[in-house]
């Protein structure tokens, strides 16, 4: 009987990888030729192995949070309070905490927290330097994930304005966009209104065709031109990307209370996580709702 592999956790590939251009950053090789070699001496062994590097309390305090990970959120938030004591800089373990708690002031502290530490460990300098590719420096990431937590906590606690703030920085820190900062930020500007900043975000990601995208744009121009051609010709081609969609928003169908753990592109779960991130905008404009509505039972009919 095989013996079942151990998950490789995402952290800990960050982590070596962090740890390996430190190395190389340090290390003086003199040419691309030296850099090489010590890369092919490497050849699939654990980066850690390899580098011989001795372990701080920092490098401890990583390892709660992974194991962390394993674990409860009871036991992992223990866990996350050791990591603390081990290294009060480790950002992540702040996050953690929050993304676990259910008061939602004590959450905002904490992300606060995770921001602050994460901020003095990379030095003013940093958000300066690394404009533009944030994510691409992986020391920033700890920064980013609770700067991402913070957002969400704000608009738990209703302060839309202050989260779309954070989400903007976060995308001038980094237009990549690998956490998908995008989408959470293209419903809170629909939601309020702010037409011209969510143009704005649509000429910047302006491949982005995903089914969450789609629905958003037809928001867009229902509540700047109406129910027109231009309209309907942009909800057929969200319906033909996500066809579940529809009966979610419109109240045909009653969601699930759980997030599904993950989706398939046009698939039915996918609807799940579109409806519960935007509904609240969709039932803030109640014409467009209304509309959509309409158009759906037609359909339907003639269907």
């Amino acid at each position: 009987m095989k013996k079942k592999s151990k998950k490789y956790n995402p952290l800990q590939m960050e982590k070596e990888l962090s740890d390996l251009i430190e190395y190389i950053e340090n290390a003086g090789f003199e040419s691309k030729e030296e850099l090489d070699r010590f890369l092919a001496k490497m050849g699939g062994k654990k980066i850690g192995s390899v580098l011989n590097k001795k372990k701080t309390a920092a490098d401890e305090a990583f390892e709660l949070i992974l194991e962390a990970q394993e674990v409860s959120p009871e036991e992992g938030i223990k866990l996350a309070k050791k990591a603390i004591t081990l290294d009060p800089n480790c950002a992540d373990a702040y996050t953690f905490i929050a993304d676990h708690t259910e008061d939602e002031d004590e959450a905002l502290e904490l992300y606060q927290k995770a921001m602050q530490v994460a901020r003095e460990s990379l030095g003013e300098n940093a958000f300066i330097e690394y404009v533009g590719h944030f994510w691409g420096i992986t020391k920033t990431r700890p920064y980013m994930r609770a700067k991402a937590g913070y957002a969400s906590s704000l608009i738990l606690k209703g302060d839309l304005q202050s989260a779309i703030k954070e989400f903007q920085e976060m995308l001038v820190l980094n237009p990549s966009d690998n956490q998908g900062i995008r989408f959470s930020l293209s419903v809170l500007l629909l939601q309020l209104n702010r037409l011209r900043e969510y143009e704005d975000l649509l000429k910047q990601y302006k491949d982005e065709n995903s089914a969450g995208w789609l629905y958003n744009r037809v928001l867009y121009l229902y509540l700047k031109y109406g129910g027109t051609t231009r309209t309907i010709s942009a909800l057929e081609e969200a319906i033909a990307e996500n066809k579940y969609v529809m009966d979610l928003i419109t109240g045909l169908e009653e969601p699930p209370k759980e997030l599904p753990e993950s989706y398939g592109i046009g698939s039915y779960e996918e609807a799940v996580l579109y409806y519960w991130e935007s509904i609240l905008t969709w039932m803030a404009h109640k014409k467009a709702i209304l509309w959509l509505i309409r158009y759906w039972e037609r359909r339907r009919e003639i269907n």
